[in-house]
């Protein structure tokens, strides 16, 4: 993990030093977990974790503070399409390569368990999964980190240096919405 990946704008009080953070395993904690959201917690406490960790379309990382399940992640390889992007001159040049999207490392499932939130863990663990983009890079194209936000979550994203796409058609049908990340605004990659 890189070391020079600076703060997001809403500072973290927990550090990703505070955090261990594994590789989905099947442990006891993983079905006591709750973050106050159903779909969440089953996700995490059912098969559809393994179905995704065995169909390769997902890692689901378990985040630990202090020997306890206070949080986890997953991510996998995406992109987001131009049209997403449409009223940022940054890239406007990106269409101009033929592009139809620009690479990104999604984060499908963000969730910190009811009692921790608010302590800076949800935060420590986006700077974490900026950084693990930002190892991608050396290896392949990476530009953005994108998510589908819960409307609740919004402002969370929003506090973390992430912006709303252009709401496109396909974007007015659902509740959650499209958010992204410019790895290239952290100054030390740009």
């Amino acid at each position: 993990m890189p070391e020079d990946i600076p703060d997001f704008e809403h500072e973290a009080r927990l550090t990703l030093e505070d955090l261990d953070i594994q590789p989905f395993w099947e442990t006891e904690q993983v079905h006591a977990f709750d973050c106050g959201n159903e779909d969440l917690n089953d996700f995490l406490s059912t098969e559809e974790v393994r179905r995704y960790e065995q169909e390769m379309v997902g890692k689901t990382y378990l985040v630990f503070h202090k020997g306890r399940l206070v949080g986890f992640f997953t991510v996998s390889q995406g992109g987001l399409r131009i049209e997403y992007l449409r009223k940022w001159k940054s890239f406007s040049r990106m269409s101009e390569m033929k592009l139809e999207a620009i690479p990104a490392l999604v984060i499908g499932r963000l969730a910190v368990d009811g009692g921790h939130q608010g302590r800076g863990i949800g935060r420590a663990l986006i700077k974490y999964i900026a950084g693990m983009a930002i190892e991608t890079q050396g290896k392949m194209g990476v530009r953005l980190l994108i998510l589908q936000a819960k409307p609740e979550s919004i402002e969370f994203y929003m506090k973390c240096g992430f912006q709303l796409t252009v709401p496109t058609a396909r974007e007015r049908k659902r509740k959650n919405r499209t958010m992204f990340f410019d790895l290239s605004s952290i100054d030390e990659i740009a």
